[in-house]
């Protein structure tokens, strides 16, 4: 209030700006992607994210969670025909792997080249109102691999998404070069959530 009066700044209401998708995400579905360290176990202090050692991505690393978005095509992917277990297209799924199933916790790693993804298998169910998602991924560059299970949940009500999320729960280990793995290989479980853009 005294450097209002002082510079004699008027009363204004912080202006909105309207949300936009970081550059290159497109698609009929947009999903946003949260990654996160999960707990090791009772006593154990492995990658713990802050330790008290001096270190200068300290305030950074103790967050330990970071976040992404992925664009999928067409929502027809994910939703299926009849009531049986149907295959969500491997393509879609290797997209999703690729993209933003990756060690991003802490810092930046690159996405997997295709070679790199040796299993991607997504299932979808319909019981009764909602949508069942269930699966698994395995990704390996030789210095770094992420295995998770998926599972997920989605209502759809003929014509769009209402809801959609998928959780991704597995290992990881190794390092990349900017993603502050160096003291903290693992392998260690790391979650990743997509949920629906709206």
């Amino acid at each position: 209030e005294t450097l209002r009066r002082e510079k004699n700044y008027a009363n204004q209401p912080v202006p909105e700006v309207p949300f936009r998708l970081p550059p290159g995400i497109e698609g009929e579905l947009v999903f946003r992607v949260n990654l996160r360290d999960l707990p090791r176990g009772e006593g154990d202090r492995s990658g713990a994210r802050f330790d008290g050692v001096y270190n200068h991505f300290s305030e950074f690393v103790r967050w330990a969670w970071n976040e992404n978005w992925v664009g999928v095509g067409t929502a027809a992917d994910f939703v299926p025909l009849g009531r049986g277990v149907e295959a969500v297209p491997e393509a879609t799924v290797r997209h999703i792997a690729r993209e933003v199933l990756v060690d991003n916790v802490r810092g930046q790693a690159p996405t997997w080249e295709a070679e790199d993804v040796k299993e991607a298998v997504l299932t979808k169910q319909r019981k009764g109102d909602v949508i069942e998602y269930r699966g698994r991924v395995r990704m390996d560059d030789g210095s770094r691999k992420y295995e998770a299970a998926i599972y997920g949940q989605g209502v759809w009500d003929g014509k769009a998404f209402r809801s959609l999320d998928l959780v991704a729960v597995g290992p990881r280990s190794g390092m990349a070069r900017f993603n502050q793995r160096a003291n903290d290989l693992g392998p260690a479980p790391m979650g990743v959530t997509l949920s629906l853009h709206r």
